[in-house]
């Protein structure tokens, strides 16, 4: 009875979770929360307009040619087992080919890894970041980069995003060594083309940025998910030197260009050092990605139907 009497008193007590209550949700999330406060419905429901979040057209963009999307996927027995830690052989070759085809690259499977969209892969190579490597970021960059170092306790320190460097800082900016002591190696992360300026390293720009990217000391993220809203698309990795020696990673997904944000598929490109360290983590913290999603991707990037989906999304946009 005196047990009995001591859990209903400890039932009275207020609650108090084991989890972190420092855990806020992506800003964006917030105006959505608001919202569907204020409405009673969320953002992109049927007579709204979703203005101030990412919301990508999933329908076929017909009036330019655009390709049909795909309305299924076989599923075999063999889908059904658990998925490799690094992602479908096959959908890593089809990537693989794309890249080559598209952008002159030498790209092998081994240097894509697939994740559940573009979040999990940063926060892949946020998590595991060597201590003495600071990320250098813009103000004006995606809210989510900053929620991710901060889970993550990542060094960064801004560059900045101002009206007197046209919201696009130099390439230099990102790897200013001032008052940084020999130890300290620098990786900025920057999305290109740029959410949400829209702002786009391309050509020379580009190019000179993937050389100091490529030098001792130096790396960087790359985020491409808006790669084919460039005229022409692009890439950083028609640029890239030698890949298993550097740490360039480059971020893509199929949310953007290939319209399909709810299958939840992205990859990440880097060296195949870099790549195992990631497969390794997938092994015991994610399991990998789902077979049917995966097999969908491939169905995307079928060569042909990839070529119209980049004609059609740089002639809508």
């Amino acid at each position: 009875m005196a047990l009995l009497r001591s859990l209903r008193r400890c039932s009275q007590l207020p609650f108090k979770s084991f989890l972190s209550d420092e855990v806020p949700p992506m800003g964006i999330y917030e105006t959505l929360y608001a919202f569907k406060d204020s409405f009673g419905r969320f953002m992109g429901e049927q007579g709204t307009h979703p203005w101030s979040q990412g919301f990508p057209l999933t329908t076929p963009l017909t009036k330019f040619g655009g390709p049909e999307l795909p309305s299924s996927v076989e599923v075999t027995w063999e889908d059904r087992f658990y998925p490799k830690a690094w992602g479908h052989p096959l959908l890593r070759q089809t990537i693989a080919d794309y890249y080559n085809e598209h952008y002159g690259s030498q790209l092998a499977p081994e240097n894509i890894m697939i994740f559940a969209g573009g979040r999990p892969g940063i926060h892949a190579i946020l998590a595991f970041l060597n201590k003495h490597v600071q990320v250098r970021i813009s103000n004006t960059e995606w809210p989510a980069y900053l929620d991710i170092m901060t889970a993550a306790g990542t060094d960064w320190t801004v560059v900045p995003c101002t009206r007197e460097n046209g919201f696009h800082p130099p390439n230099a900016a990102y790897f200013d060594r001032s008052n940084l002591n020999a130890k300290t190696h620098l990786m900025p992360i920057i999305s290109n083309p740029g959410n949400p300026t829209g702002h786009t390293r391309f050509g020379p720009e580009l190019e000179e940025l993937v050389e100091i990217a490529e030098q001792p000391k130096n790396g960087i993220l790359l985020d491409e998910a808006y790669e084919m809203f460039h005229s022409p698309a692009v890439s950083a990795i028609q640029y890239v030197k030698d890949l298993d020696r550097s740490n360039v990673f480059l971020l893509g997904a199929c949310t953007k260009g290939l319209q399909c944000p709810g299958i939840r598929i992205g990859w990440v490109i880097a060296s195949r050092q870099n790549i195992e360290t990631m497969q390794n983590f997938s092994s015991f913290g994610m399991g990998g990605v789902s077979h049917p999603s995966q097999l969908y991707a491939v169905k995307l990037f079928e060569p042909d139907r990839a070529r119209k989906a980049r004609a059609a999304v740089e002639q809508h946009y």
